[in-house]
């Protein structure tokens, strides 16, 4: 059952998004953050809540049968009102075999310049590894908080409701940097990562920072909002990274099956990323201390945020050598117009 759960909410956040990049193409950054992210993140509260009840009042099976009754009304309701989005990019393969191209061919029929670049997939691993320290913190703060600070459990878990709101806020942020371009989006990723890293350093402090550890509920909270922010930042700009560095660093052609593809990598990274650091965190806590386990996840994190440093550093310097061949173009064709 949990297996074809997780199949269709991948299948169904695959679609969405696409459906998202084609319903909206001027304002996709802020609509995908607020369908992927915030009412993701305020469904799951919800139904979390009708889910408790209806199992207080009519058992276990209830929850089940909510939910289906809810999953057959949405997809009727999206059927009938939603619009088709373009054709299926098995239609664009067979156009592109028809058509000829001038750059170098490879052995599979598709032009070198048509295929998607192993670099354009590096933000998505960075963003992999830093959802992994998100789902890390999640996992192992309210076991923390409760066998290492005496809070209790009931107290410790008010962190994951603050989590999940400061998720959705997050995401309403990061949509709103992301769609007015504030940021170049490797900045924006660097920011979100460094927020991260300061969240899992401020959750699960070692027992030698005695003003830090003895008031870890409250720095908790603190932490579990920069957590809650800082991984919206990263994922929210992945996408479009990723194109960016297909186009602007890779100079490869755009085409619709790259961005499906790239559209797949960005949700793969997002749930693998945060499965990886949940299963790390119930494996971590059987051999080392919560601090350790949190410094190791964050060892990984910051292989992360060096990743989205790395690819900014590159892109301004490909910029800054542009610039100086156009003002050189632009300097000889003044004197030879001269």
């Amino acid at each position: 059952m949990s297996l074809l759960s997780g199949a269709a909410s991948y299948t169904g956040s695959m679609a969405l998004v696409e459906g998202v990049r084609a319903w909206f193409p001027q304002n996709f950054q802020i609509v995908s953050s607020l369908v992927t992210g915030t009412a993701a993140y305020v469904g799951y509260g919800l139904f979390s809540f009708i889910g408790t009840l209806s199992y207080k009042k009519y058992g276990f099976q209830a929850p089940y049968l909510v939910l289906a009754i809810y999953i057959l009304l949405v997809t009727i309701l999206a059927i009938g009102t939603l619009p088709q989005t373009n054709k299926p990019i098995s239609t664009f393969r067979r156009l592109q075999k028809s058509c000829s191209f001038e750059t170098t061919s490879t052995d599979s029929g598709m032009n070198l310049q048509d295929k998607l670049s192993p670099i354009a997939l590096l933000p998505s691993l960075g963003q992999f590894l830093i959802t992994m320290a998100g789902g890390f913190s999640i996992i192992s703060a309210v076991p923390f908080l409760s066998e290492c600070c005496g809070v209790s459990v009931a107290t410790a878990s008010t962190l994951i409701s603050a989590k999940s709101l400061a998720t959705a806020i997050g995401f309403i942020i990061a949509g709103l940097i992301s769609q007015r371009r504030l940021l170049s989006p490797n900045t924006q990723s660097s920011l979100g990562s460094l927020l991260v890293l300061l969240g899992i350093l401020l959750l699960f402090p070692p027992p030698s920072l005695t003003p830090l550890y003895s008031h870890s509920l409250y720095t908790g909270y603190l932490a579990i909002s920069l957590i809650g922010i800082g991984d919206p930042l990263v994922i929210t700009v992945t996408i479009r990274n990723m194109e960016e560095v297909q186009e602007a660093l890779c100079y490869r052609l755009l085409t619709p099956q790259n961005r499906s593809t790239i559209t797949s990598c960005w949700l793969l990274a997002w749930v693998a990323g945060e499965t990886a650091g949940k299963f790390l965190a119930g494996f971590f806590l059987d051999f080392m201390e919560f601090y350790q386990g949190a410094w190791t996840i964050g060892s990984a994190g910051v292989v992360g945020c060096a990743i989205f440093g790395i690819l900014r550093m590159v892109t301004v310097v490909k910029e800054r050598k542009r610039g100086r061949m156009v003002e050189s173009g632009l300097l000889v064709g003044n004197i030879l117009h001269a």
